[in-house]
């Protein structure tokens, strides 16, 4: 519910928590089959540069395990991580390029997703 607050500091502070949570591989499936993925991948396209930051940080550890990638690029979308590439911050630029790093190792992957 935090991720989704109507109010852009609440959003902020939950989108960290949520990197932060994702940081340890034992959160990392979890928090994906909890549905952490949509309303994070809403947080990339808030406008916000720390908002968006902490989302793409999130997705960077959450695609980091093996049991997140299929979904994580099916629910996200591999064109979208190659929009964030084109980010106005390098620091988000440098996550979607990690996140598409992890992800450029499930069979059979495509941009399309």
């Amino acid at each position: 519910a935090a991720l989704r607050h109507k109010d852009e500091e609440v959003r902020r502070l939950a989108a960290m928590a949520a990197a932060n949570i994702a940081v340890y591989e034992g959160n990392q499936v979890q928090m994906v089959t909890d549905g952490v993925l949509a309303p994070v991948n809403d947080l990339l396209k808030s406008g916000n540069e720390d908002i968006e930051l902490q989302a793409a940080r999130c997705l960077a550890y959450l695609s980091q395990h093996e049991d997140n990638k299929v979904q994580i690029a099916r629910d996200v979308g591999i064109a979208h991580f190659i929009q964030l590439a084109r980010s106005r911050t390098q620091d988000v630029q440098i996550l979607a390029a990690t996140c598409l790093a992890n992800l450029s190792t499930v069979r059979g992957v495509s941009a399309s997703w």
